[in-house]
């Protein structure tokens, strides 16, 4: 069996951290267990964040267990399941997808995204729902380190659809951040920041960029 791999942020005396490293090492479920703490003779408390997969041949990083969010299921023994590393959020099989270091560099492209959620039976996540969205925004912002994440919207002919074919809004919600959409064509969630240059809170919300552009991104596939 391979060792399962995770991220450790490392909480400092002071109330700062430490950039997450990675350690081979199986842990010991005796003694811990994803989101617990611990902390050692030195005052310093080590939080396991995560678990990831290993490696896949496209050398992607794929987080699988996150701190709990709104809307997760994952643990839900009484309902539809969720297989192969996708998590069970708001009644849809949810994973994030990413690789740690520069995005712009092991990222991929709006085309590409879509493509590796295919190859999966999945698509680009497709957050229509107010419930979804808070869930999805949520997972960005502490699972995936609040990092720009594609989503499953496109702008054709001006107007912006789902992967689905289906028109964004239709159901009367949408999740942009204040003052967007702006003139790009593909839709990521972007934790726009406040201050005198950006109008934006700081969490996770919807954005447009340009399609070409390399970022992590969310595949979804319906439960089993």
């Amino acid at each position: 069996m391979t060792p399962a791999q995770a991220w450790l942020v490392t909480t400092l005396p002071d109330n700062t951290t430490e950039l997450p490293q990675m350690t081979d090492t199986q842990p010991d479920q005796s003694k811990s267990l994803p989101g617990v703490i611990s902390t050692d003779k030195t005052g310093i408390s080590t939080n396991l964040i995560l678990e990831t997969a290993p490696l896949t041949t496209e050398k992607d990083w794929t987080f699988t267990r996150p701190l709990p969010i709104h809307g997760d299921t994952f643990d839900n023994t009484n309902g539809p399941r969720c297989k192969n590393s996708y998590r069970l959020v708001v009644g849809t099989c949810i994973k994030l997808v990413g690789m740690p270091g520069i995005d712009w560099m092991f990222g991929k492209s709006h085309d590409g995204a879509k493509e590796a959620c295919r190859k999966e039976g999945a698509t680009l996540a497709m957050p229509k729902t107010k419930e979804l969205d808070v869930a999805l925004r949520d997972l960005v912002k502490r699972g995936g380190f609040n990092k720009e994440h594609w989503i499953g919207m496109e702008k054709k002919g001006g107007i912006w659809y789902w992967m689905d074919g289906s028109k964004v809004g239709h159901n009367g919600y949408k999740g942009w951040n204040p003052g967007e959409p702006g003139g790009w064509s593909c839709g990521h969630y972007w934790a726009k920041p406040s201050g005198w240059l950006f109008s934006g809170s700081g969490y996770p919300m919807w954005d447009d960029d340009a399609c070409f552009k390399r970022k992590r991104f969310i595949c979804q596939r319906p439960p089993a």
